[in-house]
Formats: structure tokens, C-alpha cells, sequence
């Protein structure tokens, strides 16, 4: 199936529900009309600026949803009809909203950036929205889409997978290529019973190539010519050796997973005592660690420590090492 689809094919299965007690009806077997019963798709005479687009024009605009199949495609997050009815009702009761953003290609069709739930939101209302509309190839599409984190939340899932950074790049090349050192590791599927998701690989690799901790920043300013591939290749083992969420879920919980790369930066980023049998040290002993002797320290920092203090079993006292 592809990923491009437009307003009509997210809402044509779509019945009109206005109450609770609608909705109860149809799980009851009754019929309810359909949301676009007696609507038809219509293409707009497209120009450039702010535009007010009928509720048929926007039936039209094609979304470019995030996909994996063999290669990652789209950028888009996926449609909620639950958000569309809230902004139904929202315009039914007169609010004004700000216009939506759309992207005008070569073949002038219509192109969601941004708005898609407020689009769906109009159409369902049967109500005229305003629009900004400007020419944009798809790479701009996906930028303009990405910079919204700057104001607003988006999965972190879907910007790693549509993000155009090294780490975001590496992290969409484990996913479709079985190659890739992370492929056994990571997952697009977010809800995958043995891999992590494409945000905590990104997370893991982040700090452990660019060799920081915590939120530090100094990294970003030329993060294409700080990434080492190389680095991101050498931590998969680190990480793949703890087994995965099935077989060792305790290792794999979001805070205990980040915990072991913090651990593994300290240890071979940042150990100005690394010894070449290290690399086969942490791999053989690390994973007998026993988190559930642990599930007290809720922190990441005390998480990591633990695991530093694991490290340091059996080692002399110049060869361990320290947070910090």
C-alpha cells in the first residue's frame, strides 16, 4: 500500500458521530450516515498565498505518511480521527483557527506540511478553512514538516525516521537494511516485542558518537562533520550482547537501556585507561548484571552508576572508572 494518501481516503470509512449516544447506536448495529455522504472531492484552482479552501478542495490535499517497506518513505504522522472530531466541534462552536499549511509541487497538487487533524477537523464540520499555500519540492516539504518541533510536540519516532541528520540517516538505514550493525537492534514497528524504537537508537547512538552526556549541545553546530560511523558501528555489540526485550525486558526498559549507553561512553569514550581485551570484557561480563536487584534506582545517573560499579568489579583501583 503507499503512503501517499489524501484527506478523502483518511475520512471516506468515517460515520458521523456528534454524541456518545451515536456512537453507542452504531455499535449497535445501526447505520449512520457516512461523514462525506453527498460530498465529492473537488481539485481547487491552486495559486500561491492564502487561500480558502472549501471542504471539497480539501478532500483533495494528498499527506505524505511515514512508511517502512524496504526504504523509509514520507514524513508525515498518522491520522487520528479522534483529534479531527475535537476540531469538528471546535469550529462547529465558531472558534477560529489558524490556517493550515500546504505545499503547491510541479504537477500542482496540493500537499499537506501541516494541519492535517484541522483539515480533517473542517471537512468533517463541513466548514471553509483557511490556508497558506507555497511551492515546495518534497525535501522542503519534510523540513518545513520536522521544524514544527520548534514549537510543538511530534512523536520522536516519526522525526527520527524523517529526520535527514547522521544519527537520524543511520538510524533509517537499521531499519530497512539487515546489514546495518543496529538492524537486529532497532525497529520501525513501535510495537516490536524484542526491538527498541528508532528514538532510543537515536538516543544511544547520540551520545555515544558524539561522546556527550545529559543535553549537552555542542555537538549540533556540525554534527555531519563530528559523525563517526565507525563509533555508531562499534556500540551495537555493546548494546546486543544484554539479549532484548524479550529475553532480558529488565535491560530493555527506557531508563535502564539509556543507562547502558552512558555506561558504555564512560567506558570507552572516556577511559583514558581502555585496554584492547575491554572490548570482550564488557561483552562477556556486562550482561550478567541483574537489574532486578536494582529496581529501587529510579534514576538514569543512578542506573549508570550501578552498571559502572559493575564494570569495576575485579579491576585495580587504577583501572576503574568514575561518572564524572
Amino acid at each position: 500500500m503507499s503512503n501517499v494518501v489524501t484527506m478523502y481516503d483518511l475520512l471516506k470509512d468515517e460515520r458521523i458521530y456528534t454524541t456518545a449516544a451515536d456512537k453507542a447506536r452504531h455499535l449497535n448495529g445501526v447505520e449512520l450516515p457516512h461523514a462525506l455522504e453527498g460530498m465529492k472531492p473537488r481539485k481547487p484552482a491552486v495559486t500561491e498565498g492564502l487561500v480558502l479552501m472549501s471542504p471539497e478542495e480539501l478532500l483533495t490535499v494528498k499527506i505524505d505518511v511515514v512508511s517502512v517497506n524496504g526504504q523509509i518513505v514520507g514524513y508525515q504522522r498518522d491520522f487520528n480521527v479522534k483529534n479531527a472530531r475535537a476540531v469538528r466541534d471546535s469550529l462547529l462552536k465558531g472558534e477560529i483557527l489558524p490556517p493550515v499549511s500546504l505545499a503547491l509541487d510541479g504537477h500542482n497538487n496540493l500537499w499537506g506540511v501541516d494541519g492535517q487533524h484541522r483539515m480533517g477537523g473542517a471537512i468533517l464540520a463541513r466548514i471553509p478553512l483557511w490556508a497558506t499555500v507555497q511551492r515546495l519540492d518534497k525535501n522542503q516539504r519534510r523540513s518545513m514538516f520536522l521544524s514544527q518541533r520548534a514549537a510543538r510536540r511530534v512523536a520522536p519516532d516519526i522525526l527520527t525516521l524523517a529526520g535527514t541528520d547522521p544519527v537520524a540517516r543511520y538510524v533509517q538505514e537499521a531499519v530497512i537494511d539487515n546489514a546495518n550493525p543496529w538492524a537486529p537492534i532497532v525497529s520501525a514497528n513501535r510495537t516490536s516485542k524484542t526491538r527498541i524504537s528508532p528514538y532510543s537508537a537515536y538516543q544511544l547512538l547520540l551520545r555515544y558518537v558524539f561522546n556527550v552526556e545529559g543535553q549537552a549541545a555542542s555537538y549540533k553546530k556540525n554534527m555531519e562533520a563530528l559523525w563517526d560511523r565507525g563509533r555508531a558501528d562499534e556500540l551495537a555489540p555493546l548494546i546486543q550482547c544484554f539479549g532484548d526485550k524479550q529475553s532480558n525486558p529488565l535491560a530493555f526498559k527506557p531508563g535502564a537501556i539509556q543507562a547502558i549507553g552512558a555506561t558504555a561512553m564512560w567506558v570507552f569514550r572516556r577511559n583514558a585507561r581502555l585496554q584492547p581485551a575491554d572490548r570482550d570484557r564488557w561483552i562477556s561480563h556486562m550482561p550478567t548484571f541483574q537489574f532486578q536487584r536494582y529496581l529501587h534506582h529510579t534514576t538514569q545517573q543512578d542506573k549508570t552508576d550501578d552498571l559502572l560499579n559493575h564494570w569495576n568489579k575485579n579491576l585495580g583501583p587504577s583501572r576503574r572508572v568514575r561518572r564524572g
